[in-house]
């Protein structure tokens, strides 16, 4: 055997879906560096080691039921194929089940059908942990909590200094986001000068024409692909960025405006409690459910204790290296059955 063939042997390999290469989500690409800078190889073609998995059935969320259903069972029927020949699937548990899934049952059965066949987990959260035993099991395999690493962007320069007070809102635009849920508030009195700018692609034509009968002329709604350029014009543009989620386990969105050096209100949940930890108080303030206006209107005075200037949170995030380190560790331990 020649020494090229012996290193290609000792060389472990791994793949992501959706691809690292995917427009849609900067984790990807960011994620599988991480794992290459710790050792291992992406394999682009062929049969990898490993198979790293963020959300395994995108499909689920399609309108047209019968299309949902047809292409959830073939990926489901790869998964089972990859693993029948040797490939270990590793899962980074985002969520439990995909939002605004059209099939609640068709969705827990083929998430259950995937879990069994995956070697390895890897959370985001201790929150994301427990949820996800209190539904399945992780059946003694492989698993480690790691966190959100930062994306590679930059802070704005400058909080903006403006008569009236913005709002901002980016982000898939789909109901189990609750952008609806704040667009009343803004008729309120005590709201008079707030404005609020709500940027994002959408799949829900239903969802839009809701979203768009609750605007007013104070609410900037702009439906489509957000480059990385138009996200940074608009960070510059808000005082606060809010996500007041209906459900959320993880979420890329608060990272990200955080990443942008920007004061974040989100929906109080065990995971972003965790991540109010980790980032501070000062800078990630949770909104409660059972009074939202009330919550939302104390987080629009709390942003004016925070000083202006710039603002990089980015290290008090988990480094990528940490990231790919815990991860490559679980591969280890699914390669050699740890």
């Amino acid at each position: 055997m020649t020494q090229e063939l012996k290193l290609a042997k000792l060389m472990r390999t791994f793949r992501a879906h959706p691809s690292s290469d995917a427009p849609s989500n900067p984790i990807l690409e960011s994620w599988s560096d991480a794992v290459q800078d710790a050792g291992w190889t992406y394999l682009t073609t062929g049969r990898p080691d490993v198979l790293l998995v963020h959300w395994p059935f995108a499909s689920l969320q399609d309108r047209n039921r019968v299309t949902a259903i047809a292409k959830s069972s073939a990926r489901l029927l790869a998964y089972l194929s990859l693993r029948l020949r040797g490939t270990r699937l590793v899962y980074v548990v985002h969520n439990m089940i995909p939002h605004d899934s059209t099939m609640a049952w068709f969705s827990g059965l083929m998430m259950r059908a995937f879990y069994r066949l995956c070697s390895g987990f890897i959370f985001l959260s201790n929150a994301s942990l427990v949820e996800f035993t209190q539904g399945f099991s992780v059946g003694g395999k492989p698993s480690t909590v790691t966190g959100h690493g930062p994306y590679n962007v930059d802070p704005v320069a400058q909080r903006p200094e403006h008569k009236t007070f913005t709002l901002g809102f980016f982000g898939r635009l789909e109901p189990y986001k609750g952008i609806d849920r704040i667009l009343p508030i803004l008729q309120t009195p005590s709201a008079s000068n707030w404005n609020l700018k709500v940027w994002g692609a959408a799949s829900r034509s239903d969802y839009i024409k809701k979203l768009d009968g609750l605007c007013s002329d104070r609410v900037d709604l702009r439906v489509g692909w957000i480059e990385d350029s138009d996200l940074i014009r608009l960070a510059a543009e808000v005082d606060l960025f809010v996500f007041p989620f209906r459900t959320i386990t993880n979420s890329g969105s608060v990272v990200m405006a955080l990443c942008l050096g920007r004061p974040v209100a989100v929906t109080s949940t065990p995971a972003m409690l965790e991540m109010q930890q980790r980032v501070g108080s000062d800078w990630l303030y949770l909104l409660q459910e059972d009074d939202l206006e009330t919550s939302l209107k104390d987080a629009a005075a709390w942003v004016a204790t925070i000083p202006r200037g710039v603002a990089d949170l980015r290290s008090r995030l988990v480094s990528w290296a940490d990231v790919g380190a815990q991860t490559v560790n679980v591969f280890r331990r699914v390669i050699h059955g740890d």
